[in-house]
């Protein structure tokens, strides 16, 4: 990838560095110009001066990028092809700023290589730099959508009485922002451990995935033990970490130190922005729309101009939760840019969101005073703000840095249940037996408490393909019910598109406890696959089960005959009612009473030719079977199939079939047959006397309209003159 031609741009996002624009970058949507299906973010430098009138910025000077801004730039893209990490933005490719690359180059596998560079200066002749990542967000987009409060929600467990929206987001917000904090400071401590300062920690640099993970970016400004100093450094960190994420006061203290103020930021403003959206959420807010939104659109409320201009101008001139302007002119601009973006934002509560961050910011001043109002109203886990007010101390040797991290924050963080699943599901190939069961077996427990971002984007792919990969050893029949809970917070398209295609796939594994919960879950798994699919290849595959030599899977294959019944098309029927016949011979006389049990309840979904012939004739067979209490399921099947409206079975043709069956279990040597007898009798009687009573109306209202539609005439007829 040598050049931008290998990058298609879409929408623009986002500003970074809009404080002082000969530092800034522009946020694109975009793809692989080879593969335009292959979706990505790109980062450019400079930003072009249509995306920086976008955000409300006023352009730099010259159109040419300086030397020093250049060299930046150039920084960044060096370093980002060095790292390697799960918390990092994965890297697909680099182009322009004096050389181009595939990809990060990794050695030592699963964690990251940080081989030192220097930074020289780039070339401003050499062309835009283009950093093409995975798709993600800048965290102040993310916090700025319109559909925050549906990404945080977290569900209503199974059973459990409707909870307010609010606290449905403050919940789902609280694990979100726990994970997000573990991520970011996984990746700093990781940087860190290599003797690598970020230099620019804020929200600027911190990127949320579609799936709602914490990402690391932008590293413009990493200094590592062997780099040659920046003198540019100043004025760049001034224009990616404005307001409170700088250094209070602008002091100067270490970089690494620097990193874990702008870390605890983040993590607070975050909070704050979450806890502002929760309160203002509805029910529409955090129910699943039944219109899957554009992939491109996750983190924007309404278009993708829009999001990214109202989030950019609150972030690139610190007007965050934490964030005050630093001058006047840049709050000017800044609240210029939120009007522009509130009139472009088609939901209402992004923009309220915006103009609450621009009225916090007596609070956002003292970063201190903010995390304590977080941590007394509950914004904020109050286990957190020890270590939270010790990363944002104002002497920066009272910090404790990786040390605070390690001591404090870690461990607080590995407490909340959404990391330790994130964690595990990371693990899981290394996992035993043992260790799996058992946290499988309490994944249902967590999953509703999960923000839908992460249930929906992170938790539903990694379990799908465990199961399906075989990595789910001694847990494979428990991962179904948090897999079926994800997908029952979906709606009907986001369902077929995600689930449906696994599920399908799933039908086909011969091993008999997948398969046996398959079908105990049939009524909700099958009306979310079309019925082609449904009759081509789950059917087939599922029927198998019901000459399966194990009882267990015979079983609950049977019992989801009426799901399949009420899902497959009329052309699937017979074969429904034909595996019906198969179990009436079973040798377990238990399965032959389910069986004709079924009968009756399947005889409400298929065409009416079956029912008229096929599933009373099954009905009749049972007559015959030595088992009494399979006789008296039988003719309680036919007295359902004949009393139930919702059957149709024609009254005349059931009645008849069900009274020859009703005159010989009346005399059945088993009182519980005879006794259900004499109830068929009773249900032919009422069905007959319906339906004499609607074939006496509908003549009548033949003949009257007959009588009324005859012509009228003056002369009586009269017989002997026709004659």
């Amino acid at each position: 990838m040598g050049n931008t031609a290998a990058f298609r741009k879409q929408n623009c996002r986002a500003v970074l560095g809009g404080a002082n624009p000969e530092y800034a970058w522009a946020v694109y949507d975009g793809s692989a110009s080879a593969d335009p299906s292959k979706r990505m973010m790109l980062l450019q430098f400079p930003a072009d001066a249509a995306a920086l009138r976008l955000a409300g910025v006023a352009g730099p000077a010259s159109s040419k990028p300086s030397a020093a801004a250049m060299a930046v730039a150039s920084n960044a893209a060096r370093r980002h092809r060095s790292l390697v990490h799960p918390h990092i933005l994965k890297l697909h490719g680099v182009s322009g700023g004096g050389g181009s690359s595939g990809g990060p180059k990794e050695a030592g596998g699963a964690g990251a290589t940080a081989a030192p560079t220097s930074s020289s200066s780039g070339s401003a002749d050499s062309g835009p730099v283009v950093i093409a990542c995975e798709p993600a967000v800048p965290l102040f987009v993310f916090l700025a959508s319109g559909r925050l409060a549906r990404l945080l929600a977290a569900a209503e467990p199974e059973g459990a009485s409707t909870r307010p929206p609010s606290q449905l987001v403050q919940q789902g917000a609280a694990g979100w922002l726990a994970a997000g904090a573990h991520a970011l400071g996984s990746a700093l401590a990781f940087l860190h451990e290599r003797g690598i300062a970020h230099g620019a920690v804020g929200p600027s640099s911190v990127f949320v995935t579609e799936a709602g993970e914490w990402r690391l970016g932008m590293f413009c400004l990493t200094l590592g033990k062997d780099d040659a100093p920046m003198p540019q450094r100043a004025a760049a960190r001034a224009a990616l970490c404005p307001g409170s994420f700088a250094e209070p006061g602008g002091a100067s203290v270490g970089a690494m130190e620097s990193d874990w103020h702008g870390f605890s930021c983040c993590v607070v403003a975050a909070a704050v922005a979450a806890a502002s959206k929760a309160a203002k959420a509805t029910v529409d807010d955090v129910a699943a729309s039944d219109e899957a939104p554009a992939p491109a659109a996750l983190a924007g409320g309404g278009g993708a101009a829009a999001g990214g201009a109202a989030s950019s101008a609150t972030a690139v001139s610190g007007q965050s939760s934490l964030g005050p302007p630093p001058t006047a002119a840049s709050t000017s601009a800044a609240a210029a840019a939120a009007a522009a973006a509130t009139a472009r934002e088609s939901d209402e509560q992004a923009a309220a969101l915006a103009a609450d961050a621009l009225s916090q910011s007596s609070l956002a001043a003292d970063p201190l005073a903010v995390a304590a109002a977080a941590a007394s109203s509950g914004t904020l886990p109050r286990a957190w703000l020890r270590w939270v007010r010790t990363l944002l101390d104002a002497d920066p040797l009272r910090r404790g840095g990786s040390r605070t991290w390690n001591r404090d924050a870690l461990p607080s963080l590995l407490r909340d249940a959404t990391v330790t699943t994130i964690r595990f599901l990371a693990e899981l190939p290394i996992k035993t037996p043992a260790e799996k069961q058992s946290f499988f077996g309490g994944l249902p427990a967590v999953v509703p408490r999960m923000p839908r971002c992460l249930r929906e984007g992170l938790l539903l792919p990694r379990l799908l393909e465990a199961l399906e990969f075989g990595q789910t050893e001694g847990g494979g029949t428990a991962v179904l019910a948090p897999v079926l809970a994800i997908g029952a917070g979906m709606s009907r398209d986001e369902y077929r598109a995600r689930v449906a295609p696994a599920v399908v796939r799933l039908f086909a594994s011969r091993d008999r406890a997948t398969r046996v919960q398959l079908m105990r879950h049939a009524a909700s798994l099958l009306p979310h696959i079309d019925q082609k699919t449904l009759h081509r290849e789950v059917w087939p595959r599922a029927a198998e089960g019901l000459g399966d030599t194990a009882s267990a899977l015979r079983d609950a294959t049977l019992k989801a005959l009426p799901a399949f019944a009420r899902s497959l098309p009329p052309a699937g029927h017979d074969g429904v009612v034909r595996a019906i016949g198969q179990l009436l011979k079973d040798p377990l006389p238990g399965l032959r009473a389910n069986a004709a049990v079924c009968a009756g309840m399947v005889a409400e979904s298929v065409g009416e030719s079956v029912r008229g012939s096929l599933v009373l004739q099954l009905l009749a067979a049972i007559a015959k079977d030595e088992e009494p209490r399979v006789r008296a399921a039988g003719v309680r099947a036919a007295a359902f199939v004949v009393g139930s409206p919702r059957a149709g079975v024609p009254a005349a043709a059931a009645a008849g079939r069900a009274l020859q069956l009703a005159g010989a279990a009346a005399m059945d040597a088993d009182q519980e047959v005879r006794a259900e007898a004499v109830k068929l009798i009773r249900a032919c009687a009422e069905s007959l006397s319906a339906h004499n009573d609607a074939a006496a109306a509908s003549a009548a209202a033949a003949a009257a309209d007959a009588a009324t539609a005859a012509p009228a005439s003056s002369k009586a007829w009269d017989f002997d003159d026709e004659w």
